[in-house]
């Protein structure tokens, strides 16, 4: 099962008659392939996270019944180029697990 990793959530990115639960995760737990990383700043955030190169790819997400996966979302504006420590990142995230249904 391959899991998608977000930077943003949108109602529209969902498909014809599904729906989605949350719930808030550890960021040890992100694993998966990163979708629709709209700018820089989150790329950066997304390759410390997942320990490899993440690249900017403003392709727009849809979600459908079985996707499953996380949102990483930064609880603060980060400088650019900014990279954190482990504790840093800990505190600077909220993740939330996902799945479509």
């Amino acid at each position: 099962m391959s899991y998608k990793v977000l930077t943003a959530f949108s109602p529209k990115m969902l498909g014809d008659g599904a729906s989605v639960s949350f719930k808030v995760v550890s960021i040890d737990e992100v694993k998966g392939e990163p979708k629709g990383v709209g700018h820089e700043g989150a790329a950066q955030l997304l390759s410390q996270i997942l320990g490899r190169e993440v690249q900017v790819d403003r392709a727009p997400v849809t979600l459908t019944k079985g996707d499953r996966g996380y949102i990483v979302l930064a609880n603060r504006r980060l400088n650019p180029g900014e990279e954190l420590s482990a504790e840093e990142l800990h505190s600077a995230v909220t993740v939330y697990y996902f799945e479509v249904s």
